[in-house]
């Protein structure tokens, strides 16, 4: 049976890219903001009072030289073998996973405002030489559209590998699931579907899950929960789930798309509605959740998820705002925010950095994507300082070796991975590896 459309309205987030967000400019300038204090300047020395425990997915490599920078398509989706893929991570067997939004071998969700190429989506391995393997197809009914980032289960959780994620749409009321895939030796490996969301609580659950140390995997679903703004959700690896935050709307926070960041005690993230959007923190402990930051746009707004170095410093990315409404880069430390970078593609649409993709850190620089911009208006890979400085465009995509980039990682090789949501030889997406 096919999908059902189910209309909701959006009005701040957009799950494909923030491309039509209307553009207000604002004057350039380099200043850092105070959360609830006067802007200071980013020369100011600050000491850090949060300690945080390393984010597993982020690889703290030391900094090399940049060379001139060599791009391989590894894989070229197709629809059949899936098309538009988001988020890969790389495994403890040092393949890649993923997920696409779309394509595989399941019709049901063909025709689907949703799928505009046809299937489900689907689940992938990806060898570094560049072999695919389709592990699952989604058929609607186990979950339609995976869109977040996947999470390996610790070693000795499963008796194989296994890998947590969730699906945008589907399940039994057609507004998302949680799963858990289990690799078997000789197959592709077996998919269990852990919770199916009603609306009450939660729906397009956007963001991949985390793990926190109490052993509860947490997420977000960007909208639903009491007050229809999205939630954030407990779920143990059994697949019971509980709301622990329903969202209030405008100042305080609506509209998670992101997954959660670990920190000590404290889970992370952003909200992409209520004015520019905010960046919090959550205690799972007492259940109480702090706005560390209001984005007011003019330093960026709709804040992807952010990521943070050993001494706790956090950086990220906003999909618009900024100088020139074409989003920033972003250091936020001891309670003061610090603009790093401002983008400026004249005469394209304000372009996100990525779909909200978390930027990648290897020494003083940080390496993140566009979504457009570039001379083919196909998106570019970036590197920029921690402080601010050298900013420099490392490689331009021109449509033929991908469109619209979704998501950079850096391999344990030192190269770095990623996914464009469109381009390639069908237009259906690609994987990518990139060697500076």
């Amino acid at each position: 049976m096919a999908l059902k459309h189910q209309t909701i309205e959006i009005q701040e987030l957009q799950i494909y890219s923030i491309l039509d967000l209307s553009k207000q400019r604002h004057p350039k300038r380099n200043v850092s903001r105070q959360s609830g204090a006067e802007r200071a300047y980013p020369e100011r020395t600050m000491k850090t009072t949060i300690a945080c425990s390393m984010l597993l997915a982020l690889t703290l490599l030391a900094h090399t030289t940049l060379a001139a920078s060599s791009l391989s398509t590894l894989i070229t989706f197709n629809g059949s073998n899936g098309s538009n893929p988001s988020f890969i991570i790389q495994g403890s067997d040092g393949n890649f996973y993923g997920v696409t939004q779309d394509g595989g071998s399941s019709p049901n969700c063909n025709g689907s405002e949703f799928s505009p190429n046809g299937g489900c989506g689907t689940m992938f391995q990806i060898t570094p030489a560049g072999t695919l393997k389709t592990l699952y197809s989604f058929s609607g009914t186990d979950g339609a559209f995976p869109i977040g980032a996947l999470l390996e289960a610790t070693p000795g959780a499963c008796p194989t590998m296994c890998f947590y994620g969730t699906t945008l749409l589907g399940g039994s009321s057609n507004v998302g699931t949680t799963f858990e895939f289990t690799m078997q030796s000789g197959s592709s490996g077996t998919l269990q579907v852990l919770h199916q969301f009603s609306g009450d609580d939660g729906s397009w659950p956007a963001g991949g899950l985390a793990l926190f140390p109490d052993g509860n995997l947490y997420g977000v679903s960007s909208f639903g929960g009491v007050y229809g703004h999205g939630n954030i959700y407990r779920m143990s690896p059994d697949g019971s789930t509980k709301t622990v935050y329903s969202f209030l709307g405008g100042a305080k926070g609506a509209q998670p798309t992101a997954n959660l960041v670990v920190c000590g005690k404290s889970l992370v993230g952003t909200t992409t509605g209520g004015a520019g959007g905010t960046l919090f923190a959550f205690n799972p402990i007492t259940d109480v959740l702090t706005i560390l930051l209001k984005f007011d746009g003019s330093d960026g707004s709709v804040p992807c998820a952010p990521i943070y170095d050993a001494s706790g410093v956090f950086y990220g990315t906003t999909a618009a705002g900024g100088a020139y409404n074409d989003g920033t880069v972003w250091k936020y430390n001891s309670n003061a925010l610090t603009d790093l970078y401002d983008f400026d593609f004249p005469g394209t649409p304000t372009v996100s950095p990525g779909s909200c993709s978390q930027p990648v850190k290897s020494g003083s620089l940080l390496y993140g994507i566009t979504n457009a911009g570039g001379a083919f208006n196909a998106g570019i890979v970036y590197s920029v300082e921690t402080n601010g400085g050298d900013y420099k465009v490392l490689f331009t995509f021109d449509g033929a070796d991908g469109k619209f980039p979704y998501g950079i990682i850096q391999g344990s090789n030192g190269a770095f991975y990623g996914t464009t949501y469109y381009g390639g030889s069908a237009n259906q997406g690609t994987v990518f590896r990139l060697v500076m």
